[in-house]
C-alpha cells in the first residue's frame, strides 16, 4: 500500500579550510560545469571528501581561486571543485575558461577498435560508468560522435560511449552534420612543466595539438616509443616530436621511465599563481574504502601490486596529480587514489607509523583468472576508480525494490532495479553507498542502507503457490422472493421495450395503470431521464447505470430491477431508483429486466452493494508475482481480490470494481476510486493492501474512516485474518488521512493483509493453493457480518 521510498543519506559536513586566498574572483560572476559530474569537495584536494557532484551546465558562483582548485558557491554550500571543468557562462574570453559547444555528429558510420580492450561506458566522459568492453579488431556502429567519444551500437538495443582516440572509421553511410565546436580561453589549472622521459603502453597513442580530445590529431606514437615529456596538465603530456614539433598524449598510456633534477612550474592562470601538482610533503591518512588498490605508479594505467584495507594507517610520502605514494612492508613503496585516504596529520620527519602490509596481489598480470579487466592489458583500458574494486563481500537487498545507479549518489542515472532478499556481490563503498555487482554480471552503485552484508541464499524466499482458479464470470444467486410467482399477475401492468445492439442502446417503460414510472439511463458521462413509455438513450452510445421509480402508486408497489453487464454475468435485483449497473468503471450493460412487487415489507429482497477496490495500478519496475519466490503485492492484490469479488457476487451482493483502466498518476487514480465509489452510491467500500516497512515488521491491520459503521467492519476483518492465518493482531487504526478513506461517502476500511517479509509469508505459504481464498473469504465474511 504504502509507496516505498528509497532514502540514499549522503554525508556532507563542511570543512573551515585555512589557507590563504591565491586568486579572489568577482562574486557575482558565474561559472558553468563543463564535464557531466564535477565532485564537490570540502577542501581544495582530492583527500578532502565529497560533498556531492554537480551536473554538466550547472551554473555556480567562483568565490576565489587557490592553484588548480576553485572555492566556489553552490546551493547555499560553500566548497572546492577543479577550475579545470568551470567556464565563465557570460564570457567567452576569460582566463580559466573554456568554452566549447563539442563538435557533435550523427551520421552513421562503422569503425574498427584499435587497442586491446577498450572501456564501454553510459556516457560520454569517463565520469560515466563502465557498462562493457569491446575487443581489438572489433567492428562497431557508430551512432553519434560528441567532444571526442563515439555512441556506439551494442547487442539488442542498447548503446554505449568510447573515447574516439582507439576507433578507426571505415566508412560512413552518410554525410554528417556537425555542431560548432571550438575552444577558446588558456587553462588555469596547474601545469608542471618538468622535463621526463616515459614510455607508450598502448599500442598506438593519438598526439593532438592541444590538452584534450577537442584538439586536433597530428600524429600518433606506437608502443615500446620513448618520449620526452616537457610538461603535463590535467592528465596530459606534452612531448617532443621528430624536427622540432610539439603535442600532447594523454598520461594514462606513458609509464614515466626518468625526470630530470629540474623541474618547474608553469601555472595557465591569468592570476600569477603557480602551482606543481606533486607535494613531497610526508603525511599520515587512514583508508576510507573497503579495499584500495596500490599501484605501481600515479594512475590506473600502472599495474595494481596489492590492496590496503579500510581503516588502515599508511605514510604518505609524495603526492601527485591526486595519487598518494605510500610507504608498504619491506621498503616498497606504492600509489593509491587520493579520494579515498584521509589525512590525519603531517610530520617533517621520520614516520615512526608501521607499514602496512599490504595483501597478495590476486591480480597480478599473469594471472589470467582474476576478474579485474586491466591486468594484463598494459594500459589499454581504462580501469574503474581505485578503492571501488571486488572484495569478496556478499549482501542481500532488505527493502522491496531497490535503484542500482550509475555511481554513488541519487545525482547518477538509475541503470536497474533490483528485489528484495536479492544478493549481490559488494566490490567497495563510497559515503554511504555500495558498488555492488549483480549475478548477471551488471555493475552499479546502491544504498548501503539497505543492503545487509550476509548471504540470504540459506533463508530464501519460498515460492508463492499457485492460486486456484478464480471465473471472471458469475450470476447472481435466484432470488426466489422476488420471483415468488404470487407477484406473476402484476406484470402486465408494465410494458418494457428495450434496444439492444452490442449492448443495451435506449430504453422506454410505460404504465398500464393509474400510476407513472420515471427511468434513467447512465452513458457518455452523464444521466439521462424520460417517463411514461417515451426513449431514453445516451446518444447512442453504451448505457452503463440504470435507475427506475414508480410515482404516484400505492405504497405497497415496488418496482425490481436487474442488469446484466457485459461479459460478467447478471447482477442481483435492486429497487426504487437504485442504480443497477457499474458506472464510470468502462462497463456496459447487455440486458436488463424488470418485475413488478406488491408487498409491504421488501427491503429484506435486496442485499447491499459493495465496493471493492483492488490497490495500486501505477506500472511496477519489475513483474514479479509467485516467480523466483520474490513476494509482489500487486499480484497478491490481484489474486485476492478476485476471490474477494466472486465470492461476494455469488453469495448476492452486487459489486462495483473500482480499480480504473489504463495509466494515470496517483493522485488523479485515487480520485477515480472514490469518484467511482461515490458516483454508485453503493453501500460499503473496501480497498485491498499488503503491507511493507522496516526489516521484521509483521502482522495484520486494517484502517477506518470516519463514517459510521466503518470501525466495526475494520475489527471484524482484522480479527478474522489474525485468527486463520495466526498473524499479530495489530489492531484497527484511524485512516482518515488515506484519500480512498478522507473521500468517500460511506463506511470504509482499508486492509493490509499482511506482511510481504517472510514472518508472514511464511504463514501465508503455508496454506497452500487455498491461501488466496481463505484470505478472501476472511474479508468478505468481515464486512458483510
Amino acid at each position: 500500500m504504502k509507496n516505498q521510498r528509497l532514502r540514499a543519506l549522503l554525508g556532507a559536513g563542511i570543512l573551515t579550510a585555512a589557507m590563504a586566498f591565491t586568486n579572489i574572483v568577482d562574486a557575482a560572476t558565474k561559472y558553468a560545469v563543463t564535464t557531466a559530474n564535477l565532485n564537490f569537495r570540502t577542501g581544495p584536494s582530492t583527500s578532502n571528501k565529497i560533498i556531492t557532484t554537480i551536473k554538466k551546465n550547472t551554473k555556480v558562483e567562483v568565490i576565489s581561486y587557490e592553484g588548480k582548485w576553485a572555492k566556489i558557491k553552490y546551493n547555499n554550500k560553500v566548497g572546492y571543485s577543479s577550475k579545470e571543468y568551470l567556464s565563465e557562462s557570460n564570457s567567452s574570453s576569460s582566463s580559466g575558461s573554456s568554452s566549447s559547444s563539442g563538435s557533435t555528429s550523427s551520421s552513421k558510420k562503422t569503425g574498427t577498435v584499435t587497442t586491446d580492450v577498450l572501456n564501454v561506458r553510459s556516457g560520454a566522459g569517463t565520469s560515466y560508468s563502465k557498462i562493457g568492453t569491446v575487443k581489438k579488431g572489433q567492428t562497431v556502429t557508430i551512432l553519434q560522435t560528441s567532444n571526442g567519444w563515439h555512441k556506439i551500437q551494442l547487442s539488442g538495443s542498447k548503446t554505449g560511449w568510447v573515447i574516439d582516440d582507439y576507433i578507426k572509421i571505415t566508412s560512413s553511410s552518410s554525410s554528417s552534420g556537425s555542431n560548432s565546436g571550438s575552444s577558446s580561453g588558456s587553462s588555469s589549472d596547474s601545469t608542471s612543466s618538468s622535463k621526463k622521459t616515459g614510455t607508450v603502453t598502448t599500442d598506438v597513442l593519438n598526439v593532438r595539438s592541444g590538452a584534450g580530445t577537442s584538439y586536433s590529431k597530428i600524429g600518433t606514437v606506437k608502443k615500446g616509443q620513448t618520449v620526452t615529456i616537457l610538461q603535463t596538465s590535467n592528465g596530459w603530456h606534452k612531448i617532443q616530436l621528430s624536427g622540432g614539433k610539439t603535442g600532447w598524449v594523454i598520461d594514462d598510456y606513458i609509464k614515466i621511465t626518468s625526470s630530470s633534477s629540474s623541474s618547474g612550474s608553469n601555472s595557465g592562470s591569468s592570476s600569477g599563481s603557480t602551482s606543481d601538482s606533486t607535494s613531497n610533503s610526508k603525511k599520515i591518512g587512514t583508508v576510507t574504502t573497503d579495499v584500495l588498490n596500490v599501484r605501481s605508479g600515479a594512475g590506473t594505467s600502472y599495474s595494481k601490486i596489492g590492496t590496503v584495507k579500510k581503516g588502515q594507517t599508511v605514510t604518505i610520502l609524495e603526492t601527485s596529480k591526486g595519487w598518494h605514494k605510500i610507504q608498504l612492508s619491506g621498503g616498497k613503496t606504492g600509489w593509491v587514489s587520493g579520494d579515498y585516504i584521509k589525512i590525519t596529520s603531517s610530520s617533517t620527519g621520520g614516520s615512526t607509523e608501521t607499514k602496512p602490509e599490504i595483501d597478495p596481489d590476486s591480480g597480478n598480470n599473469n594471472n589470467n583468472n582474476n576478474n579485474n579487466n586491466n591486468n594484463n592489458n598494459n594500459g589499454n583500458t581504462e580501469d574503474t576508480e581505485d578503492g571501488e574494486e571486488e572484495s569478496t563481500e556478499i549482501g542481500y537487498v532488505t527493502t522491496d525494490v531497490l535503484n542500482v545507479r550509475s555511481g554513488p549518489g541519487t545525482s547518477h542515472n538509475v541503470v536497474t532495479q533490483i528485489t528484495k532478499n536479492t544478493n549481490v556481490t559488494i566490490l567497495g563503498s563510497q559515503d554511504g553507498w555500495y558498488k555492488i555487482k549483480l549475478s548477471n554480471g551488471t555493475i552499479g552503485w546502491a544504498s548501503a542502507t539497505y543492503i545487509k552484508i550476509g548471504d540470504n541464499s540459506s533463508t530464501a524466499q519460498k515460492p508463492l503457490p499457485t492460486p486456484t482458479s478464480t471465473p471472471s464470470y458469475v450470476d447472481a444467486p435466484v432470488n426466489k422472493e422476488v420471483m415468488n410467482s404470487e407477484y406473476d399477475k402484476y406484470q402486465d401492468l408494465l410494458t418494457m421495450e428495450k434496444n439492444i445492439s452490442n449492448g443495451l442502446k435506449s430504453l422506454s417503460i410505460k404504465s398500464n395503470e393509474n400510476f407513472d414510472i420515471e427511468y434513467s439511463t447512465y452513458g457518455n458521462g452523464s444521466w439521462k431521464t424520460a417517463s411514461n413509455g417515451a426513449t431514453v438513450s445516451n446518444s447512442n452510445s453504451d448505457i452503463e447505470g440504470v435507475k427506475i421509480k414508480l410515482k404516484n402508486a400505492p405504497s405497497n408497489y415496488h418496482i425490481f430491477y436487474r442488469v446484466k453487464v457485459e461479459n460478467q454475468g447478471w447482477q442481483n435485483w435492486v429497487k426504487d431508483g437504485d442504480i443497477s449497473g457499474e458506472i464510470q468503471v468502462d462497463k456496459s450493460i447487455a440486458d436488463i429486466e424488470i418485475r413488478l412487487v406488491v408487498a409491504d415489507e421488501v427491503d429484506h429482497m435486496v442485499k447491499e452493494t459493495i465496493a471493492v477496490d483492488l490497490g495500486h495500478n501505477v506500472a511496477r519496475p519489475v513483474l514479479r508475482g509467485a516467480i523466483n519466490g520474490i513476494y509482489d503485492e500487486d499480484y497478491l492484490i490481484r489474486e485476492v481480490g478476485k476471490k474477494v469479488v466472486y465470492k461476494l457476487r455469488s453469495l448476492g451482493y452486487n459489486v462495483v470494481e473500482t480499480k480504473p483502466n489504463g495509466s494515470h498518476s496517483q493522485s488523479n487514480e485515487l480520485k477515480l476510486r472514490a469518484a467511482a465509489a461515490n458516483a454508485n452510491e453503493v453501500d460499503k467500500f473496501v480497498s485491498i493492501h499488503f503491507n511493507s516497512g522496516v526489516e521484521g515488521a509483521n502482522g495484520t491491520e486494517v484502517y477506518y474512516s470516519t463514517k459510521s459503521g466503518s470501525k466495526s467492519l475494520a475489527t471484524n476483518v482484522v480479527n478474522n485474518l489474525a485468527n486463520s492465518f495466526n498473524f499479530k493482531n495489530r489492531g484497527v487504526k484511524d485512516g482518515s488521512h488515506l484519500y480512498v478513506l478522507k473521500n468517500t461517502n460511506m463506511p470504509a476500511i482499508l486492509v493490509e493483509g499482511c506482511f510481504l517479509d517472510q514472518i508472514d509469508m511464511d504463514k501465508f505459504i503455508s496454506k497452500g493453493s487455498q491461501a488466496y481464498q481463505i484470505m478472501a473469504d476472511n474479508i468478505v465474511n468481515g464486512i458483510i457480518k
